[in-house]
């Protein structure tokens, strides 16, 4: 018997931001995965404000979560299954055991602090994108609190990671890591996927290379 085709996650990434229109760039990209006309997409938000894909109706099953920071965004979308995606630059200098007591759980807090300082930002951000790419897939508001629920690994293996939530919904998340980006890290949040395949673009100018 043959097993069964993983799913395809496309992601699209965009450097120099300067002179495009983020929401018409994500509004083209949706209609060019749905071959759609442009003006057939329609996103709205939800109480939370996690955006969510409601026309071409009939609504398909649809998933696709966005992030920027500083030149660099990215776009990753799919059917079937929720998905978030979070993209930090390594080089920023925040203080990063203030941030963790605020954002982190007592656990993490005591790797962070048990960690080499020049590791400590690294380990950070690992942490941080992987939950932000949980509470953006999830659709949770960032007061839903980040220091309610940890990481199982806060290394720094490109592998698939999966993440039980326990208490949180009870169902099983797959963090993975992108090493796309010099400067840059990433994760990606998809539910309930054991395989899937990850297919990256690059865009120029707001179009497809």
């Amino acid at each position: 018997m043959n097993s069964p085709s993983p799913e395809r996650i496309s992601i699209y990434w965009l450097k120099d931001l300067s002179s495009v229109d983020l929401e018409s760039l994500r509004r083209r990209i949706l209609a060019t995965f749905l071959s759609c006309l442009e003006g057939e997409i329609q996103i709205e938000r939800s109480e939370t404000g996690k955006p969510i894909l409601k026309s071409p109706r009939p609504t398909p099953d649809v998933h696709f979560s966005t992030s920027h920071t500083d030149d660099l965004w990215v776009l990753a979308v799919c059917r079937g299954r929720r998905i978030g995606i979070d993209i930090e630059n390594r080089t920023a200098s925040e203080p990063v055991l203030d941030l963790a007591e605020r954002y982190y759980t007592n656990e993490e807090q005591i790797l962070l602090r048990e960690t080499e300082i020049e590791r400590q930002g690294e380990l950070f951000l690992a942490s941080w994108t992987k939950k932000e790419a949980l509470i953006k897939a999830r659709g949770d508001a960032i007061s839903h609190g980040l220091d309610r629920f940890g990481t199982q690994l806060m290394g720094f293996s490109s592998k698939q990671i999966f993440y039980e939530e326990g208490g949180i919904c009870g169902k099983s998340w797959t963090i993975r890591r992108l090493d796309e980006w010099n400067g840059f890290l990433c994760h990606l949040a998809v539910e309930n996927a054991d395989r899937f395949q990850i297919e990256v673009k690059e865009l120029a100018n707001g179009y497809l290379e």
